[in-house]
């Protein structure tokens, strides 16, 4: 009986490690997968874009492998640039796709015809209204800047507001008129607001991961350090304010695990000559 019993053992034991084994290729094959989706998501935000006059900068750091939030600056025409930060409800792998379909949506229609912020998130929303089966939703903000001059018509689908870093070293929120996010009902009609970036200023985008993030105390990050972080950096390249934004998120959260999706865009009038042309 104890030699069956042995041997009982030992057939189950064999059988238990090979659905160990299948399991860990199966968890590698699976991650090997997500890490193809994660740097195919990361190689659809844009690279550098040449911008007369402009120091355009954008980061992404998704909580998971692949995450909801994007960004995206493009020409519109020979003289304006459209720039957007968006953020999906939800993460992950759902998160993700409906994250490429709206990315895709909006550069299509900003690029495929002559509007202004606000129509091109109308028509954006009423699309995605269309083909949302798993009923998620998007927050963005949408910004159309004449290169020449510096004025920006934008609009806002219930986003967090940018900041304006001034000349002088202060910084404040610009003011928006917050609808319904994108995908949540058609037929919503977005207003349109203007303001302008002057020699010297810079536009900060960025999505609630930011302003959410949390340490160990379940403290927010918050509108107020926010605002601290970008302070007295006039003349600074947009690469080192998103640098510096982001050490003062790590430093807040310290070794609290990060649960939400990062993303920060920085737009900066250098104030050097402008040409009506953009490139890549």
């Amino acid at each position: 009986m104890l030699a069956a019993t042995f041997n009982g053992m030992t057939v189950r034991l064999k059988e238990y490690m090979e659905q160990v084994a299948k399991a860990a290729a199966e968890k590698q094959r699976i991650e090997s997968e997500l890490d193809v989706a994660r740097n195919i998501q990361l190689g659809m935000l844009p690279g550098k874009l040449a911008c007369p006059g402009y120091d355009i900068a954008g980061m992404m750091l998704p909580a998971k492998e692949v995450g909801g939030d994007f960004y995206d600056f493009f020409p519109v025409g020979e003289d304006k640039l459209c720039f957007v930060v968006a953020d999906v409800s939800g993460k992950g792998v759902g998160a993700a796709l409906f994250m490429t379909i709206a990315k895709t949506v909006i550069k299509t229609a900003a690029q495929a015809n002559d509007m202004t912020a606000d129509e091109l998130l109308c028509i954006a929303n009423d699309l995605l209204c269309q083909e949302n089966p798993a009923e998620l939703f998007v927050t963005a903000y949408v910004g159309i800047m004449n290169i020449g001059t510096g004025e920006v018509s934008y609009a806002c689908a219930g986003h967090n507001p940018p900041i304006i870093c001034r000349q002088n070293g202060g910084a404040e929120f610009i003011p928006v008129k917050n609808k319904l996010p994108l995908a949540a009902m058609e037929g919503i009609k977005y207003p349109i607001m203007h303001t302008k970036l002057l020699a010297g200023e810079t536009f900060v985008l960025y999505t609630d991961g930011i302003t959410e993030a949390t340490n160990k105390e379940n403290e927010l990050f918050g509108d107020t350090r926010l605002l601290d972080a970008v302070k007295n950096l006039q003349g600074v390249s947009c690469r080192e304010v998103i640098g510096r934004v982001k050490s003062n998120v790590d430093i807040f959260v310290a070794e609290a695990p990060q649960f939400d999706d990062i993303t920060i865009v920085a737009i900066r009038n250098t104030g050097e000559e402008k040409r009506d042309m953009l490139e890549r």
